[in-house]
């Protein structure tokens, strides 16, 4: 068996364990350039992948959510800041310190997605409004497209109907998880057959990791924490927005519960491994990618919280998305403070 056969192996080849041997796992190896061993170990494997399931489409609920409302009015700037900052130092930290394999995919991928959500906020900020300007303008002639364009703009869209999406991603990625440790442990002991083959100057080693200078070492380590700083007041902007205007029209509700979920899911998939990690490692990267996953946990919690209590409430801006102002006597306020828009008198009464 030549050394291309089998891409990478572990050293060492098994791990014995209460009396157990437990060989590596070939699939993990060559998949993740991590040495797995142990069920304890899969399983961290297997939540692992789910977590960077969900947050592949974790963005997707917010996305739709501002595309149908033509706004980002009420998802704070201070929330899509925090959020992307944290995202790429997070990149940065998670390849300098040299996390788990999931780890990096998931720094990856909150990169991609802080970069997508940035375009939309920058679209629906900066580009829409200039659009929807000039397309009044080419109607203005024609009171009545002009009459139906503003009803269709002050009507508030339905909400989003991103149920079925957020919720049958879950468990397709827990079934592929499934899947995939099965097919991994399939595959131990063949893999550890031809580890006994291979020498170590034959093959690479499946979890090598490169040696960092000095300087990029220290840069991880700060880079990680300066991550953890961020989210752990990441989202405290959102939060006071939500409260002060009573309403969180602005986010979408599936889009926090996803990041609670997942951020959860890689909580336990990191904790699982936790007794691996040297404790220079827990101080330097794992303890503030930890920490920074708890802060979100307890501040989405508040964000879903307040979802719940502001659900039935809609804040009316006072300047209606044709630029006009409304006049006093146009508005009203509720009994709790909020500015609503009076609404037309019927010519006939309903229960």
């Amino acid at each position: 068996m030549s050394s291309s056969d089998i891409p990478c192996i572990c050293n060492p080849a098994s791990l014995v364990i209460d009396g157990i041997d437990y060989p590596y796992s070939q699939l993990w190896g060559s998949a993740l350039g991590e040495c797995i061993y142990t069920p304890r170990q899969t399983a961290s494997e297997i939540i692992g992948l789910a977590s960077i399931a969900g947050y592949a489409v974790a963005f997707l609920p917010q996305v739709w959510h501002s595309y149908q409302r033509k706004s980002v009015e009420g998802f704070t700037f201070s929330f899509f800041v925090m959020f992307a900052a944290g995202d790429m130092v997070t990149l940065l930290g998670a390849f300098l310190t040299q996390q788990f394999a999931t780890q990096r995919w998931l720094a990856v991928l909150f990169a991609v997605e802080s970069v997508i959500l940035g375009v939309q906020f920058a679209y629906y900020n900066l580009v829409y409004p200039r659009l929807e300007r000039r397309r009044q303008l080419r109607t203005a002639d024609d009171d009545a497209a002009t009459s139906s364009a503003e009803s269709a703009l002050v009507s508030q869209p339905p909400p989003p109907q991103t149920v079925s999406l957020a919720a049958s991603l879950i468990p397709m990625a827990i079934a592929a998880g499934v899947a995939l440790a099965r097919r991994a442990a399939s595959s131990s002991t063949a893999a550890a057959t031809a580890a006994t083959v291979l020498t170590l100057a034959s093959a690479p080693i499946c979890d090598a990791t490169p040696e960092l200078s000095p300087a990029a070492h220290t840069a991880g380590w700060v880079t990680a924490w300066l991550s953890a700083a961020i989210f752990l007041v990441s989202r405290f902007g959102q939060i006071r927005t939500n409260y002060k205007t009573k309403s969180s029209t602005g986010v979408s509700p599936w889009f926090i519960f996803m990041l609670f979920f997942n951020n959860v899911l890689y909580m336990v998939s990191v904790l699982l491994r936790i007794d691996e990690v040297s404790a220079t490692k827990m101080i330097e990267g794992t303890l503030p990618f930890l920490l920074g996953s708890a802060g979100p946990i307890a501040q989405d919690a508040v964000l879903l919280v307040q979802w719940f209590m502001y659900r039935k409430n809609t804040v009316v801006p006072v300047a209606d998305q044709n630029g006009e102002e409304e006049s006093d006597s146009d508005l009203d306020e509720d009994e709790e403070g909020r500015v609503q828009k009076k609404r037309p008198m019927s010519s006939s009464s309903s229960s």
